[in-house]
Formats: structure tokens, C-alpha cells, sequence
């Protein structure tokens, strides 16, 4: 789903796997994949792995949580990006 505000725009998504090990395998390749085609970004969540990472200006925040792998992808800024990252995970 597409989300907008204060002029930056994120699309958020999530996925329900059925062995809460294997939403951490995704998490775990994400960070691998923003390492390959971007370069990370600082971001730290005391009760959820999160990984950030920056795509030459576009940002995606994800996280592995209660057997979900979700977050925010193609963010126009990062900000925006975690802020609904967050608000996705605590409400799971």
C-alpha cells in the first residue's frame, strides 16, 4: 500500500510466514541484498531487528517480528520511511 506525508511517499508491505524462522530469513537476506545493491543506514530498534539501507536517495526500512517480514520499501525519505516501519511493527 502507498502512503504519503509531508511530501515524501513510502509503500509498505508485509508478509505472514508460516514458521516465524523463516520471516527471519527473509530479514536476514534483505540486509544482504541492501549490502549488494545499497549501502546501509543507521537505524536501531531495541525490540525488533530492523535493517535500513539507502538506494541512492530511495530508502527501505524492514523488520522481522511475530513471523512477519515487513516494513517500507522505495521511500523518498528516510524519516518518513522508519516512522511508518515502526508504527507497521507495533501494531503487530
Amino acid at each position: 500500500a502507498n502512503y504519503g506525508s509531508g511530501g515524501a511517499t513510502v509503500t509498505c508491505f508485509l508478509a505472514k510466514r508460516d514458521v516465524r524462522e523463516q520471516a527471519a530469513e527473509l530479514w536476514i537476506a534483505y540486509g544482504d541484498y541492501i549490502d549488494e545493491f545499497g549501502s546501509r543506514a543507521a537505524m536501531d530498534w531495541e525490540d525488533v531487528p530492523v535493517v535500513a539501507g539507502d538506494f541512492g536517495g530511495f530508502y527501505d526500512v524492514v523488520f522481522s517480528k511475530n513471523g512477519y517480514f515487513g516494513g517500507v520499501t522505495n521511500a523518498t525519505d528516510l524519516e518518513a520511511a522508519e516512522q511508518y516501519a515502526r508504527a507497521l511493527a507495533d501494531n503487530l
